[in-house]
C-alpha cells in the first residue's frame, strides 16, 4: 500500500483556476490561473520556467502531448491553442463558430475536443477544427462531462443530476446510469473504461459500471459541501482514478484529500492541507499528488 508524505511545497506568483497536470515525464507540472495563462513549473527547483500567454478568457482544458514537448488548450473565448512547451511561443490557434461557451474538453489521446453550449455539444478535430460530431442534450445546462479513455462514449450529467452515455461515433444515446439526483456534480472514468464514478454534492462517491449501467459500489466520504454546488463559488470537487485503476483520490470543498482502496471500498490516507484546495493531480506513475490553494501554494506529496 502506497503512503504519501509531503515533501515540497512552494508559492506561485498567479492564483490558480482548477486545472493542474503533471507532465508525461513527472518533472514538471503545469496549472491554469485566473489570469487566462498556463504557467509551468519545475517540480525540482521549484521555479517557473514557462508561461502560455494567449487565451483571452476562462482555459477549461489543457493536456500534454504523449513526448511531453507540446501542450494543447481549450478555453471560453472559443479557441484550440497548440504551445511549444521549451519555447512558450503558440504554434496553432483554431477557432470555433460557438459563444456562451460553459465546458471545453479534449480526448484522452488529444485528438478530440469538445465545446458545450446551452446544452449543445460539439466535437471538434483539434488539429484541424473540423467538426465530428454534434449532441443535444434534454436540458441546457451541462453540469459536468467526459470523453471516455478511448474517446469512443461520452459520459455528461444533465442539469437534474441524470447521467447519460452517448457514443461518439454515431452520436445515439446508449444509456443512463441513474435516475435523476439532483445533486450529483462532477464524473470520471476509469482507466480502463469500464468503471465511471461520481460525486454528489453531499460527498456520496459512486461507481457505475458502463456496460451494465448498474451502481456497483458506493463511498461516503467525510465532507459535504457547505452550500449548494452550482453557484457562483469556485468549489473544487473532484474524484480521480490512479492510472492502475486500484485507487481513487477524492476532493470536496475542504483542506483535505481522501483516497481510497476500491477493491475494499476502504480509506488509506487523508490528506490533510492548511487552505482550500482549488485543484489537484496524480502523476502518471503514480507516486506524487499535487494540490493547489487559493492562497497561491502548491504541495506536493510523495509515496514511500
Amino acid at each position: 500500500m502506497k503512503y504519501f508524505k509531503e515533501f515540497k511545497k512552494f508559492k506561485l506568483d498567479l492564483n490558480t483556476k482548477g486545472n493542474v497536470k503533471f507532465s508525461p515525464d513527472c518533472i514538471n507540472i503545469a496549472l491554469s490561473t485566473d489570469s487566462y495563462i498556463i504557467q509551468i513549473w519545475d517540480i525540482k527547483s521549484e521555479k517557473k520556467i514557462q508561461s502560455l500567454v494567449g487565451h483571452s478568457n476562462l482555459i477549461y482544458g489543457f493536456q500534454y502531448s504523449a513526448n511531453g514537448k507540446e501542450i494543447m488548450s481549450c478555453s471560453k473565448d472559443s479557441t484550440i491553442r497548440l504551445w511549444n512547451v521549451k519555447s512558450g511561443q503558440e504554434m496553432k490557434q483554431i477557432k470555433i463558430n460557438m459563444s456562451n461557451i460553459t465546458h471545453g474538453q479534449f480526448s484522452g489521446d488529444g485528438i478530440q475536443c469538445l465545446f458545450v453550449s446551452d446544452g449543445l455539444i460539439r466535437i471538434f478535430a483539434a488539429e484541424s477544427g473540423k467538426e465530428i460530431r454534434t449532441f443535444r442534450s434534454d436540458t441546457t445546462k451541462i453540469n459536468d462531462i467526459r470523453f471516455s479513455p478511448d474517446g469512443n462514449i461520452l459520459a455528461f450529467i444533465a442539469q437534474y443530476g441524470l447521467i447519460q452515455l452517448w457514443s461518439v461515433q454515431t452520436g445515439s444515446e446508449l444509456m443512463k446510469l441513474s435516475h435523476y439526483f439532483s445533486d450529483i456534480a462532477t464524473i470520471q472514468f476509469s482507466p480502463d473504461g469500464d468503471i465511471i464514478a461520481t460525486i454528489a454534492k453531499n460527498g456520496k462517491i459512486q461507481l457505475w459500471d458502463t456496460m451494465s449501467g448498474k451502481e456497483v459500489q458506493a463511498i461516503q466520504t467525510k465532507t459535504k459541501l457547505s452550500y449548494p454546488y452550482y453557484s457562483n463559488y469556485d468549489i473544487n470537487m473532484e474524484v480521480r482514478f490512479t492510472s492502475d485503476g486500484q485507487m481513487l483520490v477524492s476532493c470536496v470543498e475542504s483542506s483535505k484529500i481522501q483516497l481510497w482502496d476500491l477493491k475494499v471500498a476502504m480509506e488509506l490516507q487523508e490528506l490533510k492541507e492548511y487552505s482550500k484546495i482549488t485543484g489537484f493531480d496524480i502523476s502518471p506513475d503514480n507516486n506524487i499528488i499535487v494540490s493547489c490553494f487559493c492562497d497561491k501554494i502548491v504541495q506536493l506529496w510523495k509515496s514511500f
